[in-house]
């Protein structure tokens, strides 16, 4: 699973056939290329001998699927494809590079989402000075507040049924990238009374 707009990281390593010993690509492969939809990312094998990739995937959205594949290929003569400035070429102007091994990796999209029912009180809550707090493991923590239009913030609708609706959708970069990020709602009400409100999301 992968985060709406996480950058990940890929590691291609080459083996040999039939076993789990991974290869020197020295004399093998002498560049490999990552695609990754409508994406292409070059790489050369690192001091390990594994060819390192990073992608940001920005565009795909919630639900979505997508293989990603990584092809390692041995030069012959110039590279049929390269990094020309900042821009993707094929350079294909010789006999073709030879394609000595490939791996394909499916991906799959979510956006993680804090909601959380904040009851009426008998003193009007002051949402606009409410702030939620997202904390990764690290000790990271991100403080938000409310939606406006010059700020990206969480959302309060209601109130329905005596209760209001508290919704926000956290960046890649706030939430952990596997098992739980930790959250607090933190609200007051006209006359200064604080209510705190925490959980956990999942970030698989």
């Amino acid at each position: 699973m992968v985060h709406v707009g996480e950058e990940v990281r890929f590691d291609f390593v080459l083996f040999k056939p039939f076993t789990r010993y991974p290869l020197d690509p020295e004399g093998i492969a002498t560049y490999a290329v990552l695609d990754a939809g409508e994406a292409s990312v070059f790489s050369e094998a690192g001091p390990r001998g594994h060819f390192e990739f990073a992608h940001h995937f920005q565009a795909e959205p919630p639900g979505a699927a997508l293989r990603a594949r990584a092809t390692a290929y041995r030069a012959i003569g110039g590279r049929d494809r390269g990094r020309l400035e900042t821009s993707w070429s094929d350079f294909a102007t010789n006999e073709p590079d030879r394609r000595v091994a490939s791996d394909t990796v499916r991906l799959r999209f979510y956006q993680s989402v804090i909601e959380l029912t904040v009851p009426v009180t008998t003193e009007p809550l002051d949402f606009s000075a409410a702030r939620l707090e997202v904390r990764k493991s690290d000790g990271a923590a991100t403080s938000v507040y409310q939606d406006r239009p010059s700020r990206r913030g969480f959302s309060v609708s209601g109130p329905e049924k005596q209760m209001y609706r508290v919704r926000y959708e956290p960046t890649a970069r706030e939430v952990n990238v596997t098992g739980t990020t930790a959250w607090e709602f933190v609200v007051y009400d006209r006359t200064g009374r604080r209510q705190v409100y925490a959980g956990e999301i999942d970030t698989p």
